[in-house]
């Protein structure tokens, strides 16, 4: 239990947050014995260092990192990079199994992901609150399965009432607490953890060795996953290629059956220097960078024939 400061309308408010501990200390691992800290620690501070070397993320040399658990049985953190008190990112950070630290993914901009400012203002807006108090009534968590099973999970302390907001933009999901166990059955942090990954990691230096970023487009002005085939043949080759020559990605998932679609666009990527490409989603100055296996698993990708 802690209280976050949140600022609206010029108004500093103190909100008492169920469930949203800052958890370096209390964290375990798969094996439920407290993570190194410093370990931790100087990871975060070395994949920090390295992606501040990129123009978009020159902010991150002088920012500070604050370290929180995912959800119970995730074994991984995520990772708020704060600048003079302003949330300007994020890292999702898996626990090895072979031990050590991987980087599940990672963000920039001013909307982000399990940003608390975005909680408020959608927990406001769906009616589950009216003042910054009335957050004390809801249990809050954050669960982290893969990139597109990303969610606050908020559980009315009464009623025991269950409801899911995404945890990049705050919508409410139409699932059902059933709905989101059966979709991450059987399922620990969607991490790397297919064997034929290799993310940066923490027994090896990783640094970027390449990189793109395009101009951001509405992934809803075309419809390409209505009226086009998916791309038959993904690779970290095939993707980087078609993003040099700018041309228009667009990724789509339903990652709880027909019950929800996500809708992309990729704009962009970083490859690391131990092979792994980190596609590039959003908008704007808001983007996500995804590993591009993991993408591949959990949805398609599509290009428009029409100009």
């Amino acid at each position: 239990m802690r209280h976050i400061k949140v600022s609206i309308y010029g108004i500093t408010l103190f909100v008492l947050l169920f469930g949203i501990g800052c958890a370096a200390v209390q964290a375990t691992t798969a094996a439920g014995v407290a993570p190194p800290k410093m370990t931790l620690e100087k990871q975060v501070s070395l994949w920090k260092d390295e992606l501040a070397k990129q123009p978009s993320f020159r902010s991150w040399k002088t920012a500070n990192f604050e370290i929180a658990a995912l959800g119970p049985g995730t074994h991984g953190w995520f990772i708020s990079i704060v600048h003079q008190g302003t949330p300007i990112g994020y890292m999702i950070v898996n626990a090895r199994e072979d031990g050590g630290f991987e980087l599940g993914e990672y963000g920039q901009g001013s909307e982000l992901l399990f940003n608390e400012k975005t909680l408020y203002h959608s927990m406001v807006q769906h009616g589950m609150i009216i003042i910054p108090a009335d957050m004390d009534h809801y249990a809050i968590e954050r669960l982290y399965s893969s990139p597109v099973q990303t969610v606050w999970k908020l559980t009315e302390q009464i009623t025991k009432e269950i409801f899911f907001l995404d945890a990049f933009t705050g919508e409410q999901l139409p699932i059902t607490n059933n709905q989101w166990n059966n979709a991450v059955r059987n399922k620990t942090l969607e991490s790397t953890a297919t064997k034929d990954t290799n993310l940066p990691f923490s027994k090896a230096p990783a640094q970027i060795s390449a990189s793109q970023l395009n101009a951001g487009f509405d992934p809803y002005e075309r419809l390409p996953w209505l009226t086009e085939k998916p791309l038959s043949k993904v690779t970290e080759h095939s993707i980087a290629g078609l993003l040099k020559q700018q041309t228009p990605i667009w990724y789509t998932s339903e990652p709880f059956g027909n019950i929800y679609r996500y809708v992309w666009s990729v704009v962009g990527f970083q490859q690391w220097d131990n092979g792994s490409l980190y596609a590039t989603v959003g908008q704007d100055d808001d983007l996500r960078f995804i590993p591009l296996p993991v993408l591949q698993k959990h949805g398609l990708f599509y290009l428009s024939t029409k100009q």
